[in-house]
């Protein structure tokens, strides 16, 4: 039954994200015109269509699922100290995933809350890296899976590239690495959740 909870939450924090930007491209059309310039991170805006969709369902549904799934890992492998130091790491993403719904963008200073958006995702990106390479390179392998420890080493390994070049290398195609970047972390977690929810089956 646990696994059952946290394999949902995990899938959920996937499919969320993926609902959540799709439902609010069809309410506001203009985002999508905007996604060329803006990181997924950035669409909380004061006075846009489809805010309070982006605020409760992208950012704070979202990030509160994905702490469940890993608040799920962490209690499966609470002996671990190497692998909880990883979710930690990885549960500050989330919480920073949330707090992009608790802080609002102001149109009249985007460009100093754009800033501070920069700031949290980049740090996002940091938690998420450091975090998946601990677990990752955990000689117990997380969920006793040799697969989630090469998929987590991949993905930390992306995620850092990408963002190595979303920060050093400036051209159009920026905001697509960012968001990749950031698309990784949760397609982790449904890969997770899958894997969660089919444990007894595979065993």
């Amino acid at each position: 039954m646990e696994n059952k909870v946290f394999g949902l939450t995990g899938i959920l924090s996937f499919i969320l994200p993926l609902i959540g930007f799709l439902t609010l491209f069809q309410i506001n059309p203009q985002a999508l015109i905007e996604l060329d310039l803006l990181a997924l991170s950035y669409y909380n805006i004061i006075g846009a269509d489809g805010q309070l969709w982006t605020k409760w369902v992208i950012y704070i549904a979202t990030g509160l699922t994905s702490l469940l799934t890993l608040t799920g890992l962490l209690i499966q492998n609470k002996k671990n100290t190497q692998i909880i130091i990883g979710l930690s790491f990885l549960m500050a993403s989330s919480l920073i995933w949330v707090s992009f719904g608790l802080v609002d963008m102001v149109p009249d200073d985007m460009i100093n809350d754009s800033k501070l958006v920069l700031m949290r995702t980049i740090i996002f990106m940091l938690t998420s890296i450091i975090g998946f390479l601990l677990i990752g390179t955990d000689l117990m392998k997380i969920r006793a899976r040799v697969f989630v420890k090469w998929m987590t080493l991949t993905v930390a390994i992306m995620i850092g590239t990408l963002g190595s070049l979303s920060t050093f290398v400036f051209n159009d195609e920026t905001y697509i690495r960012t968001n990749s970047s950031l698309a990784l972390y949760f397609i982790w977690l449904g890969i997770i959740g899958f894997l969660l929810l089919t444990e007894k089956k595979n065993r």
